[in-house]
């Protein structure tokens, strides 16, 4: 009877000390995924440019979590210089994304997240006074100008531009587009041709096809369609409005 006991005690200790290592391999401390980003801003004279916001993420997800989006953005110093420590899972994607009122965003985007990673080349802000534009006044007299006529009208941050084709599903036809951002904050999309196929479109630059259609997608959500661009709605939102309507609310 003693040594049933003493067996039993044994297991007993066996099992407790089994679940013990289950416990600590559990509790043992994560990797840590710290990353450390510095670099410097400067406008287009070269000038630096302080109270910067500095973002891990773009804009379109700041409606998940405001909170959280203020608490951790850093914002650059007199000298334009911004040092930012976070961790590799706040980078939804491999960007920095870097805003001021009467700026431009800008984004820098990195091959690869390390620990310690320094921006080399200074960020660029872009000035929006000098490209002002009251998109709301935009009107059908720019439908058939050419894509570089139109965008020296609206004046538009073009170093985000992004010009694509794209299939629509509704009429079976590809389009050529491009779409980029006024300085009041419109997104502009510009429908450049539309073909039945790829080998009908215009290959090369955009700067000489004429424009057939004018989105703009205002900061508040409101929508304006010149000639065909109301077919390309689903084609069309502004980042900023997303912030406008959830505030609101």
């Amino acid at each position: 009877m003693k040594y049933l006991f003493s067996l039993s005690l044994l297991l007993v200790c066996i099992v407790l000390n089994a679940q013990n290592v289950a416990i600590l391999d559990r509790i043992k401390p994560a990797k840590d995924d710290s990353v450390f980003v510095s670099g410097r801003v400067l406008d287009e004279s070269g000038n630096p440019v302080k109270d910067v916001w500095v973002l891990f993420y773009p804009f379109y997800l700041e409606k998940y979590d405001i909170t959280w989006y203020e608490k951790d953005t850093v914002v650059t110093d007199e000298n334009g210089c911004f040092e930012v420590k976070c961790r590799e899972s706040q980078f939804v994607t491999n960007s920095l994304y870097f805003n001021k009122p009467g700026f431009f965003t800008s984004e820098h985007c990195f091959a690869e997240l390390k620990s310690f990673m320094t921006i080399d080349t200074a960020v660029l802000v872009r000035d929006r006074t000098s490209r002002w534009y009251n998109t709301q006044k935009a009107g059908p007299e720019l439908l058939g100008m050419t894509v570089k006529q139109t965008l020296a009208v609206l004046k538009p941050d073009i170093w985000r531009a992004k010009a694509w084709w794209f299939s629509d599903n509704l009429n079976k036809n590809y389009t050529r587009a491009f779409q980029t951002e006024a300085a009041d904050s419109t997104m502009v999309l510009l429908i450049v041709a539309q073909c039945p196929d790829l080998k009908g479109m215009k290959p090369g630059n955009l700067d000489d096809q004429l424009v057939e259609g004018i989105g703009l997608t205002f900061p508040d959500g409101e929508k304006k369609f010149l000639g065909n661009a109301i077919s390309y709605s689903r084609k069309m939102r502004n980042e900023y409005a997303d912030r406008f309507i959830l505030h609101r609310k």
